[in-house]
């Protein structure tokens, strides 16, 4: 336990600028550890975050959560702290170091996007209206709007998006 605790020290103390013995190699050694943490809570609210992640994902087949994401704001700002992170050691910048080795390794089994693009969200919002527009087609020709899977051949994709949305919505109004 002693010794732990001088670790952390050395590294809060190199992290707030001041003269340390703790060298690149030893901390990277450390975060190489699993289960190596730097402070106790950072471990528990890393952990808490990732688990809501994968009832995220669970729920929706992707890791990508709205940035104005209600029914969990938190999750939302998590996710743009561990981008923030990645970025910062992807410039090697100080401060990127709680975001270990394992934790990336974590976050891509789950597919998780280190890079959203613009390009990707303008498509998918292209596609969302695409197929509102073929869900407004069906319901000018058929009167309603219970499209099952029969329909898959003249409506492409239109059943499973319809109940995604669906699946979405409850998701989105649980406990509300």
């Amino acid at each position: 336990g002693h010794w732990v605790n001088r670790m952390r020290k050395y590294y809060r103390q190199r992290n707030e600028g001041k003269q340390s013995t703790l060298k690149d190699n030893q901390i990277t050694q450390l975060e190489s550890v699993e289960g190596w943490r730097w402070t106790v809570k950072d471990y528990v609210s890393w952990d808490n975050m990732y688990d809501e992640l994968v009832r995220f994902y669970s729920l929706h087949g992707n890791c990508s959560v709205p940035n104005k994401y209600p029914n969990n704001p938190k999750l939302a700002n998590w996710i743009r702290h561990q981008r923030k992170f990645r970025k910062m050691q992807e410039d090697d910048k100080e401060g990127g170091s709680s975001l270990t080795s394992n934790r990336i390794t974590r976050l891509d089994a789950l597919g998780f996007t280190w890079k959203p693009s613009k390009v990707k969200s303008i498509q998918q919002a292209q596609q969302w209206v695409d197929m509102f527009n073929s869900l407004e087609a069906f319901h000018a020709e058929n009167c309603h709007c219970e499209v099952t899977q029969s329909y898959d051949d003249e409506y492409p994709g239109l059943f499973s998006w319809i109940k995604q949305q669906r699946n979405l919505y409850k998701f989105m109004n649980k406990g509300a």
